[in-house]
């Protein structure tokens, strides 16, 4: 059961069962600790999700909470100094309450590492306590047409059976803006199982990359950004066919439209890459649940950045990682700012009250896997960090109030979005498409503390096809550079025969962050030669 645990000898280890937190699969995990210290993390026994396997950053990725910078009392901003000061819970809560009673409008952005018992604290918060519908989880980039879809597609129905099925079951498979070996790794050994067994497996992608290699995959050679007439193009195979979608086609036009018009034929999945996704959309963190009008991510900072909302409460969210991170910093400095979080980060660094929340390993909910189902964990080490849900409730308790379930109106649910694919974007001299994601091993804050998983990422380089990266002037090992208005990065170039012409691959988060220049998967940048190999 999930409450159970074994001490093998007096003063060894104790092994709890748990669940990932670094993707969206729900694979069964076993941590071992000692004297409220994780040791070591293997995988469980789950044959219906993971059977026995688990990620590289599942296995090694357990250190991130105990870095030097663990936040562990209430912090509040000096008016006079500036500064962030220690103070009381109660006083804290107090300060938080009264800044976001007198605010002039509150958004919401609870991030995409929740619990779904969190998720519903906060959805709850905003709508019944703060009386807005100004919520949203999504941290990236993100659409209407997502929150659609979401609303539409994943709440309303769901991938029906669980992920274990994809090696047993599935026929056909065709993967869209989404590289699984990165971004979904249980998935990607489920999906090699089965084309070792004879499965077909295709791919809508930009070129074939080591992951589809592996799993023996068809590419279907698509420019970034253009999914959309790919996915509405497709044919399907076999009594079983399955459609993957990634979280990358939010920023793609037309590309959740195109999916659902195949919905007689493929089960469809979609697949976040963070673990609280899909928890924090079943919790009702998505603007316009239940025909409300609310702000999504973007606008909920432009307004913030304008005056026009005064307050904001965010969770775990980088700044780094979202859309545009210069109107999300003007933002956080303009507004009066409530931060619950686990370390300190550039969003408690611009807070006006910050609060210390606990880490999955610190306490008990659950997630939602991709593939819908409930993926509860037992509470790991003890101790006397707070849930997301109870800080919550101590602000909403000091205004007066206090949470209530969240209930989703079926009247409301949303119809199917039929959004048009964008059209192909013009390339001017030397510019060209980016394709983009963040790699399995990169430089994300809850890989901190593992120095020497790290050393094992793959090394950033940029990769386009020989023609490509010939027009530019570049040699296979010099250095290119991709630029925006925003900025430039640098990468070694790799030359790939299979990248798709006018098209070029570097990962978003590995040495830079691309986000933060404003390149997105589908982007439009500039290539050319840089100086030295």
């Amino acid at each position: 059961s999930a409450d159970y645990r074994f001490r093998a000898r007096p003063f060894d280890l104790v092994s709890t069962p748990s669940i990932t937190e670094h993707d969206s699969s729900g694979a069964a995990i076993r941590v071992d600790h000692r004297r409220g210290r994780v040791m070591r993390v293997l995988a469980g026994d789950d044959p219906d999700v993971n059977e026995e396997w688990i990620s590289d950053k599942d296995r090694f990725a357990f250190a991130w909470t105990r870095q030097s910078d663990r936040l562990t009392t209430p912090l509040v901003r000096n008016p006079e100094t500036g500064e962030l000061e220690v103070m009381s819970w109660p006083g804290a809560l107090a300060v938080a309450a009264r800044g976001l009673a007198t605010a002039n409008g509150v958004g919401v952005l609870p991030g995409g590492r929740l619990t779904v018992e969190d998720a519903k604290a906060y959805a709850s918060f905003a709508r019944d306590v703060l009386g807005t519908n100004d919520i949203d989880y999504r941290s990236r980039v993100h659409s209407a047409e997502e929150a659609q879809f979401l609303q539409h597609w994943v709440l309303d129905t769901s991938f029906v059976g669980y992920q274990g099925d994809l090696d047993k079951h599935a026929t056909d498979v065709v993967i869209a803006g989404l590289e699984l070996e990165d971004e979904a790794a249980t998935v990607f050994l489920q999906l090699r199982k089965r084309t070792k067994a004879g499965g077909r497996i295709r791919a809508i992608a930009s070129h074939l990359t080591r992951g589809l290699q592996k799993l023996n995959a068809e590419l279907i050679p698509t420019v970034p950004g253009q999914e959309a007439a790919a996915i509405a193009a497709l044919e399907f195979d076999g009594d079983d066919p399955v459609l993957l979608l990634g979280e990358r086609l939010a920023g793609v036009p037309g590309a959740f439209s195109a999916a659902l018009a195949h919905q007689a034929g493929p089960r469809l999945g979609w697949i976040p890459r963070r673990a609280g996704d899909r928890s924090a959309a079943e919790g009702g963190c998505l603007p316009n649940l239940n025909g409300r009008d609310g702000r999504d991510t973007s606008a909920i900072l432009s307004a913030a950045a304008s005056g026009q909302i005064g307050a904001l409460v965010v969770g775990g969210v980088e700044v780094n990682d979202l859309p545009d991170p210069t109107t999300a910093r003007y933002a956080l400095d303009k507004a009066f700012v409530v931060s619950l979080e686990v370390r300190q980060s550039e969003v408690t660094a611009l807070a006006d009250v910050v609060f210390p929340v606990a880490p999955a390993v610190e306490k008990s909910g659950g997630f939602v896997g991709w593939d819908g189902n409930y993926r509860r964990f037992p509470r790991v080490l003890e101790t006397q960090a707070l849930p997301d849900a109870r800080v919550l409730r101590g602000i909403a308790e000091e205004l007066g109030k206090s949470l209530q379930p969240v209930h989703f109106d079926e009247d409301h649910i949303y119809g199917e979005p039929t959004v048009e694919p964008a059209p192909a974007p013009t390339l001017g001299n030397n510019q060209v498409v980016l394709s983009t994601w963040k790699q399995l091993i990169d430089d994300g804050r809850c890989q901190d503390g593992q120095p020497e998983y790290r050393a094992t990422a793959r090394p950033a380089v940029l990769k386009a096809n020989p023609a490509t990266l010939a027009a530019a002037g570049i040699e296979p090992g010099a250095t290119a550079v991709i630029s925006t208005n925003a900025g430039s990065a640098s990468f070694p170039a790799v030359s790939d025969d299979t990248m798709v012409d006018g098209v070029v691959w570097a990962p978003t988060n590995n040495g830079q962050h691309l986000g933060a220049l404003g390149m997105h998967h589908g982007s439009v940048v500039t290539l050319t030669a840089g100086g030295g190999a």
